[in-house]
């Protein structure tokens, strides 16, 4: 049974997120990109696809994730990890809310869920272009990314406490993430590069804190009684504990500057024999007294510094500073609660995995018989070796047929990519040869042809506003952009047919859709349709969400369309929405993307 809070990727929404990762496959970043290629391509390879996953169709590559997530959970990880390099966005705004809630030690399961309940809704509000569930993922991934160990809380007074269950959990985990996991290649070997130069650092303060150690019990030890007289806390002192360099310099400095002082101070402390050698004796020793008090008190505040450091202090110089992408490696480490979800899911089918591991004793026990046999027979054994290098001719020859085959069917695949693009060119062909040959039938104006490819926007909105004036109203609004920026005009056009066809059926009454996305991606491969705009988000931003049409304004709060990216070229959106009164749709926006809350 699935459980909301602790699975990484709930079953439904599999295939969402294995879509919108194969859509921003080319903005992902170089290296990511490639060590997730080099992840696909040692799995279970798609038919047709073996050297490269990433060339198979986008729906086939899709269905393929959705599925291997499902049977490999550490699989689901990875897409997940890669789908946030696409959501920079959703990702910065989820971590900012755990971070200013302050509540990441609240655990993430049913137990807790009216909490997380709560928080869900209000970051699922401010992102509505987003599913729940996925902002759901995100919370899981940034939560388990700042989570603190199991047992953390209990010991969070004790720094040595919190420092070994800190590197207990690091390597634990390292020590089950996958040899597949892109991290092994970039973040883990950088964060042991820094640990290495950290280890040299802190042996030089050591060893630079045990040299200022001596000198400081030396001192101690000869103005004892001075000290004690000055009111210093002597007793207290101990540069061993110091926690960081500037703290050990710091010391030094006081201690170099304290010391000579002292000497001249011990001799004069007491009064003098008489009063003319006590008033000269007394303005000295004043003098000195306000020189040395204030290096011990600085001494005495370092001491007790250095006895609760703090807990998240900030590197002291720029060598420790993290590099680019040092994040994703802690990430990995935080996400260790997600890991133990899907552990107990793994755990579950232990029964199934120890009879295959019985199955496999047996059959290993009986090869063991057969090759004992074999070796009592020299003779036999040669014929089965002749028979064995025989069938291995045989699975030879086929494995060639094999290949030959599978070249075979690339080849006829792509004939079929050619023949379907002519059978669509033969179909518009068709289509406009039908309509002209209908309308001098009924002694009527053919009408406007549809072109067999579109070159821009602005072609095909100007063809649906001729073929369908009384069902479609164009008028984008001063946002829109409706100049050639999408690169796949063609499916513009059949989006806005889908409008005057389909989807106006449907509000006529002709026509019941129960699911209008899957009706869209029918025709229009990858785009999708999102039914309506939150009151917020339209009265913020109103000249994202309306049009004049005859002096009346309209919203249009529906929209369809296609991509997530940034990049003009790879993304559209259509605002529209119905007019019950004139019965018609009044498309009001074209563009990139209209603003929202996030943007």
């Amino acid at each position: 049974m699935a459980n909301r809070y602790q699975d990484m990727i709930l079953a439904e929404q599999r295939e969402r997120i294995a879509g919108v990762v194969v859509g921003a496959l080319d903005d992902l970043p170089k290296d990511i990109y490639q060590k997730f290629r080099g992840v696909m391509q040692k799995g279970r390879p798609i038919p047709g696809f073996n050297k490269d996953p990433f060339r198979a169709p986008a729906g086939m590559l899709t269905r393929h994730m959705a599925e291997r997530m499902e049977r490999i959970p550490e699989f689901a990880i990875i897409v997940a990890d890669t789908w946030t390099y696409s959501q920079h966005e959703l990702r910065d705004d989820v971590h900012a809310h755990l971070d200013k809630l302050g509540q990441r030690a609240v655990e993430m399961n049913d137990d807790n869920s009216a909490f997380w309940d709560e928080q869900l809704a209000v970051l699922a509000a401010k992102h509505d272009d987003y599913e729940e569930n996925d902002v759901l993922l995100m919370m899981k991934i940034c939560h388990a990314a700042g989570g603190p160990p199991d047992g953390a809380a209990a010991d969070a007074s004790d720094p040595a406490a919190r420092t070994t269950g800190a590197l207990t959990v690091i390597f634990d985990h390292l020590s089950n993430l996958p040899a597949e996991a892109p991290h092994w290649d970039g973040e883990i070997p950088r964060f042991a590069q820094r640990l290495d130069a950290l280890m040299g650092k802190k042996d030089v303060e050591r060893k630079y804190a045990a040299s200022i150690n001596n000198d400081m019990k030396e001192a101690v030890a000869a103005y004892a009684d001075e000290l004690a007289f000055l009111g210093a806390s002597a007793a207290n002192w101990d540069a061993a504990k110091l926690f960081n360099s500037d703290a050990i310099r710091d010391t030094a400095a006081a201690l170099s500057e304290l010391t000579p002082l002292l000497e001249k101070y011990q001799p004069i402390r007491a009064p003098a024999d008489n009063i003319a050698d006590e008033r000269a004796r007394r303005q000295e020793r004043e003098e000195l007294e306000d020189a040395i008090t204030p290096l011990t008190t600085r001494i005495d505040e370092l001491m007790r510094a250095a006895e609760s450091p703090p807990q998240d202090a900030a590197p002291d110089d720029a060598d420790a500073q993290a590099p680019p992408g040092a994040d994703t490696l802690m990430d990995a480490a935080g996400r260790i609660s997600a890991l133990q979800a899907q552990v107990l899911e793994l755990t579950e089918s232990k029964d199934a995995l120890q009879a295959e591991v019985r199955d496999l004793v047996e059959a290993d026990a009986q090869r063991q018989a057969q090759v004992a046999e074999l070796s009592q027979s020299n003779e036999s054994m040669q014929a089965q070796v002749a028979e064995l290098s025989q069938s291995n001719e045989t699975l030879q020859g086929e494995n060639d047929g094999l290949r030959s085959d599978a070249q075979t069917l690339k080849d006829e695949m792509s004939d079929l990519q050619g023949q379907l693009h002519i059978s669509k060119q033969q179909e518009i062909a068709w289509r406009n040869q039908y309509e002209e040959f209908a309308a001098e039938r009924a002694n009527e104006d053919a009408p406007e042809p549809v072109p067999q490819e579109f070159e821009s926007i602005e072609q095909a909105l100007e063809l649906a506003k001729k073929r369908y004036p009384d069902r479609l109203v164009i008028r984008p609004n001063k946002k829109s952009e409706v100049s050639n920026f999408y690169r796949n005009p063609g499916e513009v056009w059949d989006a806005l047919e889908w409008l005057a066809t389909t989807y106006y059926d449907t509000q006529m009454g002709k026509e019941r859709i129960p699911d209008l996305n899957e009706s869209l991606r029918q025709v229009c491969s990858g785009w999708s349709y999102a039914g309506d705009q939150t009151d917020i988000t339209v009265n913020t931003y109103l000249e994202w969400y309306t049009t004049m049409v005859d002096g009346v304004r309209y919203e249009v709060r529906k929209h369809i369309g296609k991509g997530r990216t940034r990049s003009a070229n790879n993304i559209i959106r259509i605002g529209f929405d119905w007019d019950a009164e004139s019965q018609r749709i009044i498309v009001g926006y074209i563009g990139p993307h209209q603003r929202n809350r996030k943007s």
